[in-house]
């Protein structure tokens, strides 16, 4: 598995693999929410956007670099017939030797929020304003 940095943001939303992975990473998905969130977060200085190919893009990881202290995850996925096979870790701890941070917060769906607990993320239970549970997960790089 090679996994890399993406260098042209605009492959998110050229490329047809990369938008049905973004796709399955947002709520309410649709082109212009793609390529809203790639020109807004990943062509900027601060938004990082990971790859992990086999022989395609099997999975993506997508950072807002907030300071020099923590990123935050904003679009994270693997493809679903291949989970639980070591993709999303790997992606995360390439992600982790790269950025060089103390910290990584995520907030996951529900759908999700096993893979951060057994990565090792502590886990914290809110509620929203509008009654929906949200979690949000925090890992301490060990650097």
């Amino acid at each position: 598995m090679k996994i890399y940095k993406l260098e042209d943001h605009k492959k998110i939303y050229l490329d047809e693999r990369l938008m049905a992975l973004m796709s399955q990473s947002m709520f309410n998905p649709t082109e212009g929410r793609i390529k809203s969130a790639a020109e807004g977060i990943y062509a900027k200085e601060q938004g990082r956007f990971y790859i992990a190919e086999q022989e395609e893009i099997v999975g993506i990881l997508g950072v807002r670099r907030v300071d020099n202290t923590y990123v935050e995850i904003m679009h994270f996925v693997v493809d679903s017939k291949l989970r639980n096979k070591g993709i999303g870790t790997a992606l995360i701890q390439y992600m982790e030797d790269v950025e060089r941070v103390e910290q990584i917060i995520a907030r996951p769906d529900t759908a999700s929020l096993k893979f951060f607990e057994n990565f090792g993320f502590d886990v914290e239970e809110k509620d929203s304003i509008t009654g929906l549970v949200e979690y949000i997960c925090t890992y301490n790089c060990k650097r």
